[in-house]
């Protein structure tokens, strides 16, 4: 038979033992839930950022068919020309295949920003760089939310297709 002491100490063990367990698995609830947590706000800060970089996608498109195509942001010489003049005056203008009209934007957007960037990209025709046309248009989106980042891509095919190619001397 077991002495009061005796009954006392393995009760006190004992409620020591089940405390130990409780407090273990409340702190191990803590911690799952802390990180979860954390994890859920990362979630939502990169959904935003997609938001972001989808509503520069839409506004780049806007204004793109907002306006004619003559009136489009690019306008005066073209680094991707090469002009060349012969010894009797006359010009000689050739277009580098390897360049693409670019131009890129960013503006302060839903507590973040974006960044745009526009790029045309030529179909080269085997004639005068006069026939040349707008093969596409690529229109990368960057949208930025405090840490987190996303893309958003898209292309633009106009149809019939302008010329690429008058725009970009002065009128």
């Amino acid at each position: 038979m077991l002495s009061i002491h005796n009954k006392r100490m393995f009760t006190t063990g004992f409620v020591l033992l089940v405390l130990f367990v409780i407090s273990l698995a409340v702190g191990s609830i803590f911690l799952l839930s802390t990180r979860e947590q954390k994890q859920f706000k990362k979630e939502v800060e990169k959904e935003i950022a997609y938001y972001i970089a989808e509503s520069g996608y839409n506004l780049a498109v806007e204004m793109l068919l907002s306006k004619p195509w003559e009136d489009r942001w690019y306008c005066g010489p073209d680094p991707g020309v090469n002009k060349i003049i012969q010894p009797d005056g006359t010009e000689i203008v050739e277009l580098k295949g390897d360049i693409i009209h670019s131009t890129f934007f960013e503006q302060n957007y839903g507590g973040g920003k974006f960044i745009v960037f526009i790029d045309e990209e030529p179909l080269l025709s085997s004639g005068t760089p006069e026939d040349t046309v707008l093969k596409c248009i690529h229109i990368y989106s960057k949208g930025i939310y405090k840490k987190s980042a996303r893309l958003v891509y898209g292309r633009i095919v106009l149809c019939p297709s302008p010329s690429w190619w008058n725009p970009y001397w002065p009128r």
